[in-house]
This record gives C-alpha cells, sequence and structure tokens, in this order.
C-alpha cells in the first residue's frame, strides 16, 4: 500500500486517504479505521516521487532488515527503525555477517558489504521518518499496532514523501 505523508500534525491520520475505494462490511473500530489506510495503491503517485534519495524503514526484523538491504544495495540511504536503536543495530550486524559470510561463498562482490552496510543508519522508534522521500512499515501483523504507526508515520513524513506498509495474504487489511 502507498500513500503520501501530511507533514501536517494537525491533520487527522486517514487525512490522505481520500478516494480509497475499497469498503469493507467489517465494522470492527480498530479495522475501520485503519481500512482506508490499506487501500491507498489505488491512489495515482506523481513524477515527482521517482526522485528517491532516502528510505525510511520501520521494523528491523526478517521483512524490514531485508527491504533495507535491497534500498541500500540500490544506492540510497536507509534508515533502519525499531522499538529500540540496540534491536535495530542488532539486525544491520546479522545482516553484515551474513553479506560477508556470502562474500567468502562468492555470492556477493568482493568488498561490496561495507560499502552497502555504511548505506544503513539505525535508530529508535520512528528514526529517519521526517526526512526521508520514502517511508516503508514493516512491523508484526498486528493490526492495531499497524494502524498506530501508519498514524504516526503519515504526521511525521514530510508531505513529499512516499508512505508504504507491507501486509500479507492473511492481513485484515487484505
Amino acid at each position: 500500500m502507498v500513500a503520501r505523508g501530511t507533514g501536517d500534525a494537525a491533520a487527522p491520520a486517514h487525512a490522505f486517504a481520500r478516494g480509497a475505494t475499497r469498503q469493507s462490511s467489517n465494522t470492527h473500530s480498530d479495522l475501520a479505521s485503519i481500512r482506508p489506510l490499506c487501500y491507498l495503491s489505488t491512489r495515482r503517485i506523481s513524477h515527482e516521487s521517482s526522485a528517491i534519495q532516502s528510505v525510511a524503514v520501520i521494523g528491523a526484523g526478517q521483512m524490514g532488515t531485508g527491504i533495507a538491504q535491497v534500498a541500500a544495495r540500490a544506492g540510497l540511504s536507509v534508515s533502519l527503525s525499531d522499538q529500540s536503536e540496540p534491536q535495530a543495530a542488532e539486525a544491520v550486524s546479522k545482516l553484515e555477517a551474513r553479506l560477508r559470510r556470502q562474500e567468502g561463498e562468492g555470492k556477493v562482490p568482493a568488498g561490496t558489504t561495507s560499502e552497502l552496510v555504511g548505506r544503513i543508519r539505525t535508530g529508535g522508534p520512528l528514526f529517519g521518518v521526517a526526512d526521508a522521500d520514502l517511508v516503508i512499515e514493516a512491523a508484526p501483523e498486528q493490526l492495531e499496532l499497524k494502524a498506530s504507526l501508519l498514524r504516526s508515520i503519515s504526521l511525521r513524513a514530510k508531505p513529499s514523501a512516499l508512505l508504504a506498509a507491507t501486509i500479507s495474504a492473511s492481513s485484515p487489511c487484505w
């Protein structure tokens, strides 16, 4: 799912969700509050979004770390955050160890690990969101957590930022 940040702390979290087309008959209030955020992929993205230089990934689990790796490999500046900075730093340390092992096996070009890992900065909750061109939420599939994160991200991200979230086929958003 993709949306734009509001950049305005006074704006309601769902303010950028106008125009979402898919509706649900589910009346659960938490689900109803996040539902508009879950179907933003129908919204058009303008050509100004193609100038992505920095990415903030919220959630340093397996998926979030993988997303950070791909973004760093593409040459982007990456901010990886989790509930605490040590958790995010540990995820990057594991990534570096895995890449070094793959370098030794010839699966990753020699000498690229340091450069790639050097593009990833770590921090606590919502680190790097305010400055990122693209913010990707990669938190566990817990509806309340995702809804809260998306609201917080949309209020902190700059107006031109693209906001994206990971969801699985079993997610209530799907």
